[in-house]
């Protein structure tokens, strides 16, 4: 089912268009996502948002390559919506091309603008996994700040199951130290038992901080 062989889709408005993108995203089968992939060439710029948001909240790795391609699209919101899919889409291969496009200087300024405007939940474990990349760790930081309490539960798994690389550990310190609420104490007191130096001495820094 492609996106030009849905006549009803095609004929109507921008909005109509839209909001199909939006039900195919949902259906989330192989179908669905064939005619998402026509609609990411849709004429009309809201409507090819929409089909970018529903292709990254199906989480099909065919989806990375048709988000992946539309970061170059000349029309910066476009470009944006789809590096803001790819942290939604959250797989290895979508943060991969995520960061590709941060190391571009063309890309990097607009890829730091999306990081920092990160609101919806769903993009928490791209945010996490990204504390591991030096260049964007102060704005993974910044937007995993932003969330608050919605980022503890993640982060708590991450300090219990000492994932990642030590530096990776130690971001997350850094968060929750920044983050107002008692269950942040509850999980830095975790990162005490950490086997890395560097993160122990950082929680144990941030615990003596919050009291004071």
């Amino acid at each position: 089912m492609k996106w030009a062989s849905r006549p009803r889709a095609v004929v109507s408005g921008p909005p109509v268009r839209a909001a199909a993108c939006e039900s195919l995203g949902e259906i989330d089968t192989t179908e669905a996502i064939a005619a998402l992939r026509g609609a990411v060439n849709d004429p009309e710029q809201d409507v090819v948002i929409a089909a970018l948001n529903a292709l990254a909240i199906t989480r099909h790795e065919d989806a990375v390559s048709e988000i992946a391609d539309k970061v170059n699209d000349p029309a910066r919101k476009i470009s944006s919506a789809a590096l803001d899919g790819l942290l939604r889409h959250a797989s290895t291969r979508a943060l991969e091309e995520f960061r590709r496009a941060a190391a571009r200087d063309e890309l990097r300024p607009q890829t730091l603008e999306v990081l920092a405007g990160c609101r919806i939940p769903e993009t928490i474990p791209a945010l996490l996994n990204l504390l591991s990349d030096p260049a964007l760790r102060d704005a993974a930081v910044t937007a995993l700040i932003r969330f608050g309490q919605t980022g503890i539960p993640p982060m708590r798994q991450m300090l219990v199951e000492r994932a990642g690389e030590p530096s990776h550990r130690r971001a997350v310190v850094d968060v929750l130290k920044r983050v107002r609420s008692p269950r942040a104490m509850d999980v830095l007191a975790i990162a005490l038992q950490d086997p890395d130096t560097g993160v122990h001495k950082a929680a144990a820094l941030a615990l003596r901080e919050r009291e004071a």
